[in-house]
C-alpha cells in the first residue's frame, strides 16, 4: 500500500477494526465519560 511507504499521515474512520490497514500504527477510541466523551489512545505496534 502507498500509505505504508512514506512519511504521509492517515486519518481512518471507521466502526470496524478489522478493515483498517496494516500500517495503522495507532488506535483512538472515544469512550463515554462523566462530562461527555473521552479518548483513549493505544499504541498498535
Amino acid at each position: 500500500m502507498l500509505i505504508c511507504e512514506g512519511r504521509n499521515r492517515l486519518l481512518f474512520v471507521s466502526h470496524h477494526a478489522e478493515d483498517a490497514p496494516h500500517c495503522i500504527t495507532h488506535r483512538l477510541s472515544f469512550v463515554p465519560a462523566a462530562s461527555g466523551y473521552d479518548y483513549l489512545q493505544e499504541h498498535l505496534r
